[in-house]
């Protein structure tokens, strides 16, 4: 059967770089393995991405992460990869209280969704009750 709005002359390339964990929230959510980002980011820029989707995040890294840390390998990869013209999508985060990075450097288009009260669109269970016991093994497709 055919798809129909895709590219006919496109490919995907993927990269894990995490695992699933349930977290005390009760949102069962890939936790992406740090040491593994700008590597995956290098080898896709290296292979001719023209697009990186980075859908993960860290509420934990302020907005000028990369301008305040131009040197981390992090950051390293991503400066490269835009660069060469390659287009950083980023996940805008499931924390409900801000965007995340890196979705929220200025340099990222942060994708997410809103609420019709234009609050970031809270789609938790509330609790842990329905998170699956799944082992950390990697996630994606293969």
């Amino acid at each position: 059967s055919a798809v129909l709005g895709t590219c006919r002359d496109c490919s995907l390339s993927v990269r894990k770089i995490g695992y699933h964990r349930c977290d005390n929230v009760g949102d069962v959510s890939p936790v992406a393995n740090g040491s593994q980002i700008p590597v995956a980011i290098q080898q896709l820029a290296d292979y001719g991405a023209q697009v990186i989707n980075l859908s993960f995040g860290s509420q934990n890294t302020p907005f000028s992460y990369c301008t305040n840390n131009p040197s981390v390998a992090y950051c390293l990869a991503m400066t490269d990869a835009i660069a060469r013209g390659v287009v950083l999508v980023g996940a805008s985060g499931n924390h409900r209280q801000q965007i995340q990075f890196p979705a929220a450097d200025p340099r990222v288009v942060a994708a997410g969704g809103v609420a019709i009260s234009r609050l970031i669109w809270d789609r938790s269970p509330g609790s842990t009750t329905n998170c699956p016991s799944i082992p950390p093994n990697p996630i994606g497709s293969e």
